[in-house]
């Protein structure tokens, strides 16, 4: 999730370190869209497959798609990766409201901490799950957390790309799509990757693969439901 780095104070959470109730109201109404119209999933079997293997898995995506994947991915046991700032704290509070397990940090300041917590998560069978274009962009482009988790932990990298038949897209820096209650949505995963061993490939490298493929299946996402965005 986005934003530059800061001490502020979280105001999203009670002095109890829960959900703010304008927080857990949204988190009720988003709750309630992943009822009324459920997407479809697209090479979700792959996951599958690797889980029943017991490999690990991290689920990689693009800040602009995000928001079309919160209410579906909240019961896959994902840890998502959230940077300490502003910004990052109002990601936290939406996402703890709908269950999700967090990591603090990002891919720059606090980026170390952050991803031995998503290790961590690992370990204890979660699903670390990154927005790979930040913390504050460029869009779209893949930055080398997510590289760094797969030589690390050995897990497999699942790109993860979304869309919707209709909906709205916001003038920020990760045009964030934002879809209408009545829109169709479709998820999709794409072929693994992973940092095998005795490989020379570098962080880069890496990097500029699953950029290939997450451009890739974000236009398949598109093409599957005709998608509109203004």
């Amino acid at each position: 999730m986005s934003g530059h780095s800061g001490d502020q104070r979280d105001t999203t959470l009670s002095e109890t370190g829960t959900p703010s109730l304008g927080l857990r109201f949204l988190a009720l109404a988003l709750r309630f869209m992943g009822v009324f119209r459920r997407p479809r999933r697209l090479g979700w079997r792959r996951v599958q497959q690797l889980r029943d293997r017991g490999e690990p898995v991290v689920f990689a995506l693009l800040h602009g798609r995000a928001l079309l994947m919160l209410t579906e991915m909240r019961d896959e046991g994902c840890m998502v990766l959230v940077s300490r700032s502003a910004d990052g704290n109002l990601a936290a509070g939406l996402l703890h409201a709908m269950g999700y397990q967090l990591a603090r940090g990002s891919t720059s300041r606090g980026g170390a901490a952050g991803l031995r917590q998503l290790a961590r998560g690992l370990d204890l069978g979660l699903t670390p799950t990154l927005t790979v274009d930040g913390p504050r962009g460029p869009a779209g482009l893949v930055a080398p957390g997510v590289a760094a988790l797969a030589r690390l932990t050995g897990a497999a990298v699942v790109p993860v790309s979304a869309s919707c038949s209709a909906g709205h897209r916001l003038r920020t820096w990760d045009k964030s799509v934002v879809p209408l209650p009545w829109a169709k949505r479709a998820l999709l995963f794409g072929r693994p990757l992973r940092y095998g061993k005795g490989q020379s490939i570098t962080d880069d490298a890496f990097c500029a693969t699953l950029q290939q493929r997450l451009d890739s299946l974000q236009r398949r996402a598109d093409r599957t439901l005709g998608a509109s965005q203004r």
